[in-house]
């Protein structure tokens, strides 16, 4: 079955987003669309509504409005197991297999960021089931028309 993937990589990686989305090119039969975008709170909101009710929300929202993203969305078949593969299955980078993006580019992690009071500071967004691509999709679409 062809599935949709939503990956968003974060703005302190936009300068090697050429890099990242190469190394995903192998996942997708092909890229469904590829949109840089200047965030707005309602695009944030939406994108993270199923963490609304999780106590890092507000500061999550409030670190990306108005900052710089790319977002590309991929099809294919078992694409969103494909770009796991890539990007890392955890959200902690030394959790990551070595060689995955998270692994590559991130430095950050859960605890540390607990323990300052601040998010966690993200490499690439992806989405974790079929079901959340095809949603994040429908969030990113505006974009993606512009």
């Amino acid at each position: 079955m062809v599935e949709i993937s939503t990956v968003m990589i974060y703005p302190s990686q936009v300068g090697v987003a050429g890099f990242m989305l190469g190394m995903l090119d192998p996942c997708g039969e092909k890229i469904a669309d590829i949109a840089v975008a200047n965030l707005r709170r309602e695009t944030v909101e939406a994108h993270y509504a199923p963490h609304r009710e999780k106590p890092f929300f507000p500061l999550l929202v409030n670190s990306l409005v108005g900052q710089c993203v790319v977002v590309a969305a991929y099809e294919g078949e078992k694409v969103v197991d494909k770009i796991m593969d890539v990007t890392g299955r955890r959200t902690n980078p030394l959790e990551c297999v070595p060689g995955t993006i998270r692994r590559m580019f991130g430095d950050d992690s859960v605890e540390a960021a607990l323990a300052e009071n601040r998010v966690m500071r993200c490499v690439i967004h992806r989405s974790d089931c079929p079901k959340e691509g095809e949603r994040e999709f429908r969030v990113w679409e505006p974009y993606f028309q512009l």
